[in-house]
């Protein structure tokens, strides 16, 4: 999943299209164990005619100037938004949630462990670097790394992205969400990406509604 989104970074400037949509209303799951942001939270939608109750419940901040981008959904890519200005001619800020199930339960550590070896086969990762910690109460990994450029990528790129693991229905569930820029160092970028990852929700079906 980590190399799915990596791979699209360099054509999200010319994909992306319409607007923000509203926060997610006072009647969802339980939010008290995830980090508060002050941006409106859009929900991923769930995969096409899967029941509403079958998969993890999904949000994302998205900031001011990040637009969604729909023509890259799949069973897999379940959410990309774009920021061209904050990207250079070309290759715009991009952030993507990925998910992958697995049947019976997995270890979390060891859905981390095989995540950073497949980035790290797959591209050549350099400067990577992780931290466990949780998203929602659930057990997260964030991982700091550089796309070398190649390929589409006529230059380095910077990305972060965080996993997210959950146990539900006899099914273990990957959630990633992946941000990335080709001027990381730009402050607004930096500001934006901040609110993105640690505002990121995850929530299992039955986590409870108010």
């Amino acid at each position: 999943m980590l190399a799915v989104a990596s791979v699209l970074v360099a054509g999200c400037s010319r994909a992306v299209e319409g607007h923000p949509v509203a926060a997610a209303g006072a009647g969802g799951p339980d939010d008290s164990q995830c980090t508060k942001v002050d941006v409106p939270l859009t929900t991923v939608p769930a995969a096409p005619g899967a029941p509403d109750d079958s998969e993890p419940t999904m949000r994302v901040p998205q900031p001011e100037g990040w637009d969604r981008i729909t023509k890259m959904d799949s069973e897999m890519i379940r959410f990309t938004m774009g920021n061209r200005s904050l990207g250079v001619t070309g290759f715009a800020a991009s952030a993507v949630v990925t998910i992958e199930s697995h049947p019976g339960e997995l270890d979390a550590s060891s859905f981390f462990d095989e995540a950073r070896d497949a980035l790290a086969s797959s591209f050549g990762t350099v400067d990577l670097d992780y931290t466990d910690g949780t998203i929602c109460g659930l057990p997260a990994q964030t991982i700091h790394y550089v796309l070398p450029k190649g390929g589409a990528l006529k230059q380095e790129a910077s990305a972060t992205a965080v996993m997210v693991v959950v146990f539900t229905g006899r099914k273990t569930y990957g959630v990633v969400l992946t941000i990335q820029s080709p001027v990381p160092d730009d402050a607004d970028y930096q500001h934006d990406a901040e609110l993105i990852t640690t505002g990121f929700q995850v929530f299992a079906p039955d986590s409870g509604h108010r």
